[in-house]
């Protein structure tokens, strides 16, 4: 590796380049690479992201039949007495581990280190764009993911909820066989290409559980945009206290936030037809979903350790965990053309 030549940058052209130095402006960085994570700052917020002890696998059980012994008698007809042992099923799905790490010369952080001429911590700056960087692979993978696209990353909502078009199966249940599938499946419309607030009502009532409806919603930007103009000329879907003064940005829809997260593409074909271009959209229900850590596993970070054959030091950051849907029919996912 060559010699580094920082001095060669202080040969100035007159004597006010020699006795003046720049002002930087601010003491922290402005950041032109990651997007928005607001549906994983939301799950944050809301408490839906768990710590547990370890085990082999993420699993919960699901009842998929009612007790075939239930009649209406009189005197004394035979009553039945059938087994229940085929109504309890376990969903299973493996932990994920997502692991980065960063790399700092000793000499950086000498040259570094408590000058007067630092504008911030060298370390401290670049670590924070590694945690970025590990954060926003799960921003993406947790909506967008699903085993056939990386079997290594989270099992994502487009998997997760979905009537067998995307996925055959989610947490090691079938999704389209027989009646046991049909009530593992999400509510969807893939083909969503006129009448969207009447479609998103028809998706919103048939994932209602006890007259719980979804409780947040999200999608991109251009359907964001189309549904402004839809929902903004209807009071009801607006929180009053941001919609005029902020240019009806901030949403609601059935009375639970409506937001933009970057990370759900456009211009993707429909999963229903292969064939269009448009955008998901999503009605969640944080009740029933959870993103669950390893203890030990929340984006911890490693002591430094230095190498064994230089003079660097690194560190890892690590995440062992993965997105649970309890029930796939508590939430809905939509595809609109133009999105």
């Amino acid at each position: 590796m060559a010699a580094p030549g920082f001095a060669q940058s202080y040969n100035f052209t007159n004597t006010l380049n020699s006795m003046n130095r720049d002002h930087s402006l601010t003491d922290y960085i402005i950041d032109l690479v990651f997007e928005s994570m607001k549906g994983l700052d939301f799950m944050r917020q809301r408490e839906m992201v768990e710590e547990v002890p370890g085990g082999l696998a993420a699993t919960w059980m699901v009842n998929v039949g009612k007790s075939p012994n239930t009649v209406w008698y009189a005197g004394d007809q035979d009553l039945p007495i059938a087994s229940l042992n085929n109504n309890i099923y376990t969903a299973a799905l493996d932990w994920k581990f997502l692991d980065d790490a960063l790399t700092v010369l000793f000499t950086d952080i000498l040259m570094n280190d408590g000058s007067p001429d630092a504008v911030a911590n060298y370390v401290m700056g670049q670590l924070d764009i590694t945690k970025m960087s590990a954060i926003q692979a799960l921003a993406t993978a947790w909506i967008n993911n699903t085993f056939q696209i990386n079997p290594l990353a989270v099992d994502g909502l487009i998997g997760s909820i979905d009537n067998g078009t995307v996925v055959p199966t989610y947490a090691g249940i079938p999704v389209t066989a027989g009646a046991d599938g049909s009530l593992w499946q999400g509510n969807v419309n893939y083909n969503i290409l006129t009448s969207i607030l009447a479609n998103f009502q028809t998706l919103d009532i048939a994932a209602q559980i006890d007259n719980q409806r979804p409780d947040f919603y999200m999608t991109n930007r251009l359907n964001y945009g189309t549904i402004i103009g839809l929902l903004t000329v209807l009071d009801r879907y607006i929180q009053p206290d941001l919609a005029r003064t902020t240019g009806s940005v901030d949403l609601s829809f059935n009375s639970g936030p409506l937001f933009i997260d970057s990370n759900i593409p456009t211009g993707v074909v429909s999963p229903l037809t292969g064939t269009g271009s448009g955008g998901a959209f999503f009605g969640g229900n944080s009740r029933y979903l959870k993103l669950v850590f390893l203890k030990g596993g929340n984006f911890e970070v490693e002591d430094w350790a230095k190498a064994q054959t230089n003079n660097t030091y690194f560190t890892r950051i690590h995440a062992a965990l993965n997105l649970i849907n309890l029930k796939p029919s508590a939430h809905w996912q939509a595809w609109v053309s133009g999105g």
